[in-house]
């Protein structure tokens, strides 16, 4: 980030497309700004994704997206106090996967790590915990 200041986000691309420090893919944004048109979100993915501002408040708008989407007994129980962690594993899980699939697997397997769809999003979960248990 030091080198190359505000630009330093032009240049942060996944094998998979996903831009920006949100690592959003296009067709992710695209919903959230159709979603959120109160955000003001910019019409073109690549410059909102160059600006670390507008990419952090696109994520923000996304993770509502998710948390407004849920079944209002799902989401009390998600947002009670002492459940933060669960809460995170959900919004991650939606995050690498998907909100249908993390819903999904989150409603055959509840509270637990394995609820994630697919190897790759347990293991993107299982590395969200261990950053989670730092603190």
């Amino acid at each position: 980030f030091g080198a190359n200041g505000r630009d330093t986000y032009r240049y942060s691309r996944s094998m998979a497309g996903a831009r920006g420090i949100a690592q959003f893919m296009p067709a992710t944004y695209a919903a959230t700004r159709r979603g959120y048109s109160e955000a003001r979100l910019p019409m073109s993915f690549l410059a909102a994704m160059e600006d670390h501002q507008v990419s952090i408040i696109a994520m923000y708008c996304a993770i509502d997206s998710v948390l407004a989407n849920l079944p209002p007994w799902y989401r009390r129980e998600l947002m009670r106090p002492g459940n933060e962690l669960n809460l995170g594993l959900y919004v991650a899980g939606a995050y690498n996967a998907g909100s249908g699939a993390a819903s999904r697997a989150f409603n055959r397997y509840a509270f637990a790590r394995a609820f994630a769809p697919a190897r790759a999003s347990r293991s993107y979960l299982g590395k969200f915990e261990a950053i989670w248990n730092l603190r």
